[in-house]
């Protein structure tokens, strides 16, 4: 397993605890464009670190068509930026949302922030 690789396994690792088919879901999303920008990379990094705030603020306050909103924002600019399991993240959140299952709203948020912990150590 090359440097790359080792990489992608640890940010998808981050998420099957939460999205257990995570990796049969993740080629919807694949652009082809695994080589991204590394600034373009931590500036996406940066984004969802301020959606990741203001999807707490959301799930604290009930506000499921916020958490629905923001997760459909994250699913389109995963495969974009070279993490397509981030799209799943964005789609599981707005499955969760439209639900109305706030526990999950939360697991989800968790397993956002483990996974950009995960991708900022690459």
């Amino acid at each position: 397993m090359n440097s790359d690789d080792s990489i992608l396994a640890r940010r998808r690792a981050a998420l099957i605890a939460a999205i257990p088919d995570l990796d049969s879901r993740t080629g919807r999303f694949e652009t082809g464009n695994d080589a991204v920008d590394a600034d373009i990379f931590v500036s996406f990094l940066d984004y969802l670190g301020q959606l990741a705030i203001e999807m707490g603020a959301a799930a604290e306050a009930g506000a499921t068509d916020r958490i629905r909103a923001i997760g459909h924002s994250i699913k389109g600019m995963g495969g974009s930026c070279g993490a397509p399991e981030v799209s799943v993240l964005g789609e599981e959140f707005e499955i969760a949302a439209r639900a109305a299952d706030l526990p999950r709203c939360r697991a989800l948020l968790a397993a956002l922030e483990t996974w950009k912990a995960a991708a900022s150590a690459g």
